[in-house]
């Protein structure tokens, strides 16, 4: 059996909106390399609110990035990648994440 290459631009698979903090992660379908990246390329709506990164960094699969909330705007939940710096890359080779926008965002909920 041969295993699917690690190589390549990472893509996203998952946004998800933290319980109870402003908080998003964005999961990829492959490691990532670690760090903090730019938090002016994620912004996105939230609950009818348009929101912005302000603090942001990688690991493992997924890009993480706090935000606040700077307007409104109807429509569904999404999150957007708009780089330059293409700072989201591949941990094998260095490959960049493309920009992304209006991808579906959802809610983590708690349970008990």
């Amino acid at each position: 059996m041969t295993l699917p290459s690690l190589a390549g631009p990472p893509i996203p698979l998952i946004a998800v909106k933290a319980a109870g903090v402003d908080l998003m992660s964005v999961g990829f379908d492959r490691e990532l390399t670690a760090g903090d990246i730019d938090p002016a390329n994620w912004s996105g709506r939230w609950m009818g609110q348009t929101i912005t990164g302000v603090l942001a960094a990688t690991a493992g699969q997924f890009a993480q990035f706090t935000f606040v909330v700077d307007g409104v705007a109807a429509g569904p939940d999404v999150v957007n990648y708009n780089p330059p710096p293409f700072d989201v890359t591949n941990i094998i080779d260095g490959s960049p994440a493309a920009a992304f926008s209006d991808f579906p965002a959802t809610a983590a909920f708690l349970s008990f």
